[in-house]
This record gives C-alpha cells, structure tokens and sequence, in this order.
C-alpha cells in the first residue's frame, strides 16, 4: 500500500473547499480599489503598429519585431488573456514549431526542432535574463516555473540556434520569459478556481508604490492537481500541489538608473510511478511514491542608460532547489551577468558581456529507484533462464 501526503495532511481536502472563499476574505479586506484591466483590442491597430513591437530577445537589445530577421514568436498580454492557459507549458502550445507534451499530471517534454523528451536539452529558457535550466539534465523543470501569468508582459520565442549570443544551451532556440515591471500592478489581483483536474487553484497579489520613485509587488500562489489515469484507466498517482509565494520590486534612482530586485520561494510533493523491468519476459515493477518539492532564487537587475546610444546592465543571481526524487539533488547556483550596448556612428552597434556561473550540486542514491531496478532485472533474468 502507498501512502498518499498532502501539504495539510489532516485538511487536505477542506482545503481544497475552502480556498476560493480564503482568497475572497482576503481580498475583501484590502482597503486598496480594484481595477480592472480592460483586454486591448488589437482589431483597433495598424499592421504597422504590430510590427513595431519591442523584443529585446534576438540581440540583446531592444529593437523592433520588423526588423528581426530571424523566426520568433511573441506571445503578447492579449494572447495570455484569451489563451485561457493556467500555466506556461500551456502558453508555448500556441507557438510555431515548438512540441509541447504532457507526459502526466506533472511532467511536460518541450523542445524546438523535433527530438523531443522530458529533459530535452539545447533549449534555453530564461526568466527575466536569468537562465532555468538544470545543469544535471540540461532540461527544465516546467512543475516549479510557474510564476502568476497575470505578471508576465511577454515571452519571446526563437526558433533557431542562438548559442553566439546567449552561449551554452542554445542551440536549438531561446524561450525568453519577461515579466511586468511592479509599476504595471498595482492594486490587488485575485484569481481562484476549483474543477474536476484542479481541486483548488488561486493567486492573491498586491501591488504599490513606496514614495515616487520605488515601486512593488507581492504574491502567493497555490496550485492542487488531481492524479491522472495510466493507460489502463488505473490511478496514475501523479497528483500533484505546490505553494508559492513571490516579490518584486523596482527602483528609479534617476532617468537613467533603474534597479530591479525580485524573487520567489516554493514548497510542495509531486506523484510518481515509475516502471523498472518491463520487457517481453516480464511485466515489470511499479512504485508510486511522492517527490518532495522546494527551492526558489533572488535576483536583482541595474541598469544606466544615459542616452539611447550606450547602455549597461549589472544582474546578480541565486537559485536553488531540492528535489527528493531519482537523483535526490540538491542543487545552488551563483550567476553574475554584464553587458555593454554601445553605437558607432549611425549605423553600427555593438553587446559585449561577460557571464560567469557557479553551480554547486548534491546528489544521493535512491535506495527505492535502485531496488526496484535490481528486482525488475531479476525477473528478466528468470523468466529466460526457466
């Protein structure tokens, strides 16, 4: 018998029940107005003005879509409203020529290109300049980067190699996740939902300003999904529940100094079962057991721009996490970033930069994964022996 956890063991399921109606008491006692953000009606603008959209993704400056010549993909504040998506795998379905596959309730395999797999590497994904991707795998984690959608201001993709301007990983494409800025959120968010596939789901956000020239914003989040059934309609015990919560924060010290300060921490379990053994002798090992989830990363972002012929960015980053799960890794990593955008005469502009990333890891054996694996060979071995 497998035992099922919950992040509130004796109240998981009232939980689920009364969550919405938390996010509603809550938000009713916020003394700040809500105001609604009206969707943009993009029948109103110009071919012209669609093409002048700023992406900063394919240079590393900003510059417009128009005179991009390489094939990339924005997906706009208006695309996310009516994507009706509830998490960015979601999001990439609607790009050209990215695979995205949900192999479970928890796992997605997203590539460009073709070759697709669940650790599919050669894909950098990005979070404001900072890069996700796991060094053990070279994959993403798409269960942990799940930042509020309302919050995301764009994301850039390209399709294509992109290692000369963004360096290691690549090399099939760039995913480049870009979120508002904390002046475009103030006032209180609130999402909440519950169904069939999500028991319990909601963010409660509050955005303002600290003086003129300081704005920001906080978030939590929480995220319950339902098991999904395997291929004989059995439980698949993927089920799945993530807690989350988040700030941002951005400074003006003057017109051309601006620094940005955020970061997000999350805790929760995921189901897996796994098979260890199948072949045509035998019909292998199953073992469901639940993963636990933590991490989370700090950054902060400044940037001077004095005139639109030179600018310079300075990022620091932190990230890790803790996974309990094939590998038992646990995993920090210390990145710092500068850049330099420059222009000669009226024609010719030059991004230099320098990254330099340190990862340290931890890894331990999994006595279950080990286990099983031996006991599925066994089987094997003594079905062909009799």
């Amino acid at each position: 018998m497998n035992n099922r956890y919950k992040l509130l063991p004796p109240c998981g399921n009232l939980l689920a029940a009364i969550l919405p109606a938390v996010f509603l008491l809550l938000w009713a006692l916020c003394s700040s107005p809500v105001h609604a953000q009206q969707p943009e009606d993009l029948t109103a603008r110009s071919i012209e003005d669609l093409m002048n959209i700023q992406v900063t993704s394919v240079s590393k400056k900003e510059e417009k879509l128009a005179r991009i010549g390489a094939a990339i993909y924005v997906i706009t504040q208006e695309d996310i409203r009516n994507s009706g998506a509830i998490d960015i795998p979601d999001l990439l379905r609607m790009v050209p020529g990215i695979y995205v596959a949900q192999i479970n309730a928890n796992t997605w395999a997203i590539t460009a290109r073709g070759f697709n797999d669940r650790f599919s590497d050669g894909l950098l994904v990005l979070l404001d300049g900072r890069s996700v991707y796991s060094p053990a795998t070279g994959g993403v984690f798409w269960d942990v980067l799940d930042i509020p959608l309302e919050d995301i201001q764009r994301i850039e993709v390209i399709r294509g190699p992109g290692g000369s301007i963004w360096g290691a990983n690549a090399v099939n494409g760039v995913i480049n996740i870009i979120s508002k800025n904390a002046s475009e959120t103030h006032g209180v968010t609130l999402v909440a939902a519950s169904s069939s596939v999500e028991p319990a789901f909601g963010t409660l956000q509050y955005g303002g300003a600290l003086g003129n020239a300081t704005d920001y914003r906080i978030f939590a989040k929480y995220a319950d999904f339902n098991r999904s059934p395997n291929l004989p309609g059995e439980n698949a015990a993927d089920d799945w529940h993530v807690l989350r919560g988040g700030f941002r924060i951005d400074h003006r010290f003057s017109p051309a100094d601006t620094l940005t300060v955020e970061g997000d921490t999350y805790t929760g379990r995921e189901g897996v079962n796994a098979s260890f053994g199948a072949s045509l002798f035998a019909p292998g090992i199953t073992d469901a057991y639940d993963v636990p989830l933590s991490g989370g990363f700090v950054q902060a972002a400044w940037k001077h721009s004095p005139s639109q012929r030179w600018d310079t960015s300075l990022q620091f980053s932190y990230d890790n996490y803790e996974r309990d799960d094939t590998l038992r890794e646990a995993r920090q990593t210390f990145d710092v970033q500068f850049q330099h955008h420059f222009l000669v005469g009226s024609r010719q502009e030059f991004v230099w930069g320098l990254e330099d990333r340190y990862s340290l890891s931890e890894t331990h054996g999994n006595f279950r994964f080990a286990g099983a694996l031996h006991l599925g060979f066994e089987s094997i071995q003594r079905v062909r022996s009799g």
